[in-house]
């Protein structure tokens, strides 16, 4: 009852002095090329999601930081920093993930912040958002990031491939690579940049890229979860993640698949007042929120299937989140409940910076 008592009263206390002046919207790390929203939430990023080593904690939940870093994060910073060529950023944020997050071939989808102790194991979708990042930024610098593109690239091909073109969803050290991949981590444009530093990638694309044209697809647009390799079965799991749906729409379309019945089903949600973050099957909502996370990645979709409408409908529903003012100035996230997740933050700026 005590903790339960403490706990209110420092909520209560938060959100009194969230109300206060908010703190300076500029960071030392954040240049001029940003619009004021992205500079504010940039800055927000720098000045209160990140820890002392360098590295991006992965929320603060109930005004606390977690005590994790996602590899997840330090790429949507990078491929932020790098399209808008915000070069305080990535020189900030760029020797982090050198330093504690590459494992000679990988990068550790995980760092436990009270050691800086990396979890051996990769994430593709991560591991290719970095990838992405640190093209875009060779694009910028020719010469400069090559190495470490290939480095990227070479360690994906060689510890997450095999002889079919199949890419597993994750790298373990000491197991080998997952026999399954999840449907959202199939980043097939960045698959194809990379055949400019490897042609093995052109069999990896294409591989990938019939896995999502033979996925099958349920009433409203709803797809696998993951395909495995060594069964030959797409996977659908319990329920529907509205953001890895999301992403796997926005990957299909971008290789032409038809996604219209995902899309009907979106514009019939946001009609509705709310996209939620997971549904039943029968396209009823199984956890009744909304997220900063959803929004931002339905406004990229739509983009894409043409919908001009809807995508400005879901960058507005996206930007209520944002908070001004008081102790979260620049957030995306909750301000009764002190609470951001640094995924929803990074995927709003990448949205903002696309200036759909």
């Amino acid at each position: 009852m005590r903790t339960k008592i403490l706990l209110i009263f420092s909520l209560l206390w938060y959100n009194m002095t969230a109300w206060l002046p908010a703190p300076a919207t500029a960071s030392p790390l954040v240049g001029d090329n940003l619009a004021p929203v992205e500079r504010t939430a940039a800055a927000f990023v720098a000045d209160k999601l990140t820890d002392s080593h360098g590295v991006i904690v992965s929320a603060i939940e109930l005004t606390k930081p977690t005590n994790f870093a996602l590899s997840e994060s330090m790429g949507q910073i990078l491929l932020f920093a790098a399209r808008n060529r915000e070069n305080l950023l990535w020189d900030y944020y760029e020797p982090q993930v050198g330093k504690y997050f590459w494992q000679d071939g990988y990068y550790a989808w995980r760092i436990n912040l009270a050691d800086m102790e990396a979890e051996r194991v990769s994430a593709l979708v991560d591991d290719l958002r970095l990838a992405e990042a640190y093209m875009v930024q060779e694009e910028n610098n020719p010469g400069k990031y090559m190495a470490q593109v290939k480095a990227i690239s070479t360690g994906l091909l060689n510890l997450s491939t095999d002889e079919n073109g199949n890419i597993g969803d994750f790298y373990a050290a000491g197991s080998g690579a997952a026999d399954h991949v999840s449907l959202f981590y199939l980043r097939t444009a960045t698959m194809d940049k990379l055949t400019a530093y490897d042609d093995r990638w052109q069999k990896v694309a294409a591989r990938s890229k019939k896995i999502l044209v033979e996925m099958p697809e349920k009433a409203n647009g709803f797809y696998p979860k993951n395909f495995s390799f060594s069964v030959g079965e797409y996977n659908w799991g319990d329920d529907v993640s509205m953001v890895e749906n999301i992403y796997t729409a926005l990957f299909a379309a971008h290789i032409g698949r038809d996604t219209a019945n995902f899309a009907a089903f979106l514009r019939r949600e946001l009609e509705r007042g709310k996209i939620y973050n997971r549904y039943n099957f029968n396209g009823e909502p199984s956890f009744a929120h909304d997220s900063v996370a959803v929004y931002a990645l339905a406004a990229r979709y739509f983009a894409k299937c043409g919908d001009k409408v809807s995508a400005e409908t879901a960058l507005d529903k996206m930007n209520k989140f944002f908070i001004t003012g008081g102790k979260l100035n620049g957030a995306f996230g909750y301000r009764m409940l002190g609470t951001v997740y640094a995924f929803d933050q990074l995927e709003a700026m990448l949205t903002l910076t696309e200036k759909l």
